[in-house]
């Protein structure tokens, strides 16, 4: 029980801390281009105590939610925007609960235009990585869809 809450509260700081680092790299042409329980878990618990509800669609999650339980192996979409590119193919990537670096290859922009104002839905995975504790979560894109709102 004791790990678990450790766990939860370095996620936290990680996600906080993250939240206050440099951006990394990517591309694009806004700025800087050239199960059920009866018991609450802890997970749930300090989701409620930090005031994160579930998306609305079962599909898309947020980057605040994605911080504090990682999805590994499967899937998952985002809706945000692409506000810097901060490398080759690394892009800063808002959706309102949080900032995240994004990996998209150049092929899934399929010569659309975007830029720091178009809204997307980025489907891909959460990387598991062996670096630094406070090292930020990566994620990279398997598709890219231009969502209007």
């Amino acid at each position: 029980m004791f790990n678990s809450r450790l766990g939860m509260i370095l996620m936290v700081c990680a996600g906080i801390f993250v939240g206050i680092t440099n951006y990394s790299y990517a591309q694009y042409s806004g700025p800087g281009s050239s199960s059920s329980s009866s018991k609450t878990s802890s997970k749930d618990r300090l989701k409620e105590v930090l005031g994160i509800e579930k998306s609305s669609s079962k599909d898309v999650v947020t980057i605040k939610e994605l911080r504090i339980d990682p999805v590994y192996n499967e899937d998952v979409t985002v809706k945000g925007k692409l506000v810097k590119k901060t490398g080759s193919k690394v892009y800063r990537f808002e959706d309102g609960t949080g900032t995240m670096s994004v990996t998209i290859e150049d092929s899934l922009f399929k010569n659309k235009e975007v830029s720091e104002s178009t809204t997307l839905e980025i489907t891909g995975r959460v990387q598991k990585t062996k670096k630094k504790l406070f090292k930020e979560m990566e994620f990279k894109a398997n598709s890219l869809k231009i969502v209007n709102s």
